[in-house]
């Protein structure tokens, strides 16, 4: 069987934060790693995958706002010090892997919540970006004469608010949650 240098999965962005979502993206990156695939890059709902020996991985999710080369960079070493290797990275979502076995990125309760409060604020910010957009793309083509005709309109309500809005609100709100469970299961231990 003829092996290909790179392969190409179609992915829906794990962004949105649903765990489901990324914890389906974690399950592809390892059995893609046991067939001989590592990934090496993220695009806009693609993932690419660069041909290796077939090893058994672990993969693992990290969310951050990074501002410069050295945060980056500091951030990378902290991870490499307790034996992840940096994969990739894409809106805000640090993907590490490991050798099987390797100590997990989330150690206790405190560092797991602080990821979902980071995935939180990524919801935010997402959310926002898409109502900005949409909102500029509906007043650039003048569609509507007033604020009241563009939540009015059917447009809104069948396009706008299930695809864009409600995932992400959605997405929060799980998260909010996680992070609420995590803090009682800290207080009752």
């Amino acid at each position: 069987m003829r092996k290909y240098k790179y392969k190409y999965r179609f992915g829906y962005r794990f962004a949105n934060g649903i765990d489901s979502f990324e914890q389906r993206a974690i399950e592809m990156f390892e059995d893609m790693a046991q067939q001989g695939y590592l990934l090496k890059k993220r695009y806009p709902f693609v993932w690419k995958f660069t041909a290796i020996e077939p090893a058994d991985y672990s993969f693992s999710v990290d969310y951050a706002w990074l501002s410069g080369k050295s945060e980056f960079k500091d951030y990378k070493e902290l991870f490499a010090e307790a034996g992840w290797a940096y994969v990739c990275s894409y809106d805000g979502q640090y993907i590490f892997y490991a050798s099987r076995g390797a100590r997990s990125l989330y150690t206790d309760r405190d560092t797991l919540r602080a990821k979902y409060k980071r995935k939180v604020i990524t919801n935010v910010v997402q959310t926002l970006a898409c109502a900005i957009a949409h909102i500029g793309v509906l007043v650039w083509l003048n569609t509507y004469d007033s604020w009241a005709d563009m939540f009015t309109s059917w447009i809104f309500w069948v396009f706008f608010l299930p695809l864009c809005i409600l995932p992400y609100l959605r997405a929060m709100r799980s998260n909010l949650v996680m992070a609420r469970q995590v803090k009682r299961e800290r207080s009752a231990s």
